[in-house]
């Protein structure tokens, strides 16, 4: 979708505000796809536009609704069986049945994502002076956050539209987007700017990501990429993937 976005913006034979423009107007296209049938798409047995983990969570009483309309829709373009069966939130909230965390809905998201990347990495290269790079990153990361934060309702569960990694929400993606600009303008200052910090060891990180993403598959629950651990506490759970990042 990002490709078609700056095709679409190519295709006005204008450059600047305009181009920008009809690539943005497509990628609201898209978003507005995402929560329009999110949000509109009944689905029998459950509350529209149902962003919960089912199972247990709720009380046990959207048991059978884990993915609300992404499921509705995974079924519908995918099937059943080839879809993960028992998904993510399983070993926490004891959900069954088929769930696929990178479905269709979540890929319109995805590219949302990488098109707030495209843009903000054009014009971050394209800033004069490092003032005004790491403005143009401190802010528009501020202003993505704040968003998403409101739309959550500055709610780790809930809010008109909740944070939900699984499915890609808005409130997600603009959440993640801006804590990735602040990370950004930091790593620049200190990096690229003042020389304080060589980048070790996320350099070695990025120069080796097959060879990390390989030893998860492999080692997943054995050190250093996690460890043994009560998969029901959110606490465990959390210390075990921070432990694993580092």
């Amino acid at each position: 979708m990002v490709n078609v976005a700056i095709i679409a913006g190519l295709a006005c034979k204008s450059s600047g505000y305009l181009q920008r423009a009809v690539e943005g107007a497509v990628m609201l296209v898209v978003v507005a796809t995402n929560l329009g049938i999110a949000f509109g798409l009944p689905v029998p047995g459950c509350p529209t536009g149902y962003f919960g983990p089912g199972g247990i969570g709720d009380g046990g009483l959207y048991a059978n609704c884990t993915g609300g309309a992404h499921l509705v829709v995974d079924l519908a373009i995918f099937g059943d069986s080839y879809l993960n069966q028992g998904g993510t939130p399983a070993s926490v909230y004891e959900t069954t049945g088929s769930w696929d965390p990178e479905g269709a809905l979540n890929w319109l998201m995805v590219s949302f994502m990488a098109y707030i990347g495209y843009v903000l990495g054009g014009w971050f290269l394209n800033e004069p002076g490092w003032v005004r790079k790491t403005g143009l990153l401190l802010g528009s990361g501020a202003a993505m956050g704040l968003t998403g934060l409101v739309l959550c309702g500055f709610r780790i569960n809930g809010g008109f539209i909740p944070i939900n990694k699984n499915l890609w929400s808005l409130s997600f993606v603009l959440v993640v987007s801006g804590l990735a600009c602040a990370v950004l303008a930091a790593t620049f200052l200190l990096v690229d700017k003042f020389g304080i910090w060589g980048g070790t060891p996320l350099k070695q990180n990025g120069m080796n990501a097959i060879a990390l993403y390989i030893g998860h598959e492999m080692l997943m629950n054995h050190a250093p990429f996690s460890w043994d651990r009560d998969t029901s506490s959110h606490v465990e759970n959390t210390l075990s993937n921070l432990g694993g990042a580092v």
